[in-house]
């Protein structure tokens, strides 16, 4: 039976050629695109959580009361001056600022009203 399904398939090319090729380029593209997307998503996730996370915070007392909010006006200012004072008292840390901004997007009905509202950055 295998024999008989083989002399057919190499006898006419046109008919196993095409689906051969059809069922390669779409295996290849579901596997290209799979992988895109799981390795995407990953760098986002991780980029995210070093981001979002450290090991050590510094912020106001207030700012760590609203912290969930995101309020830019209790962010600190002149931050030069206090990470030249956190290198010299704790050296084998590495400091850096960091700004994270967010907001809201007011998307209003016919009437000026807010219809929605959703996160922005």
């Amino acid at each position: 039976m295998i024999k008989f399904l083989l002399k057919g398939l190499l006898r006419d090319k046109s008919r196993s050629r095409i689906p051969v090729i059809v069922v390669t380029t779409g295996v290849m593209l579901t596997v290209l695109v799979h992988a895109y997307i799981v390795g995407f998503m990953g760098d986002i996730i991780e980029i995210n959580a070093r981001y979002a996370t450290g090991h050590m915070k510094v912020m106001t007392k207030a700012y760590a009361r609203e912290m969930d909010q995101v309020p830019n006006d209790l962010a600190l200012t002149d931050t030069d001056s206090l990470v030249n004072y956190l290198n010299t008292q704790y050296p084998e840390a590495v400091w850096s600022p960091r700004i994270h901004f967010g907001g809201l997007i007011d998307v209003p009905d016919e009437n000026g009203e807010t219809a929605s509202q959703g996160p922005a950055a």
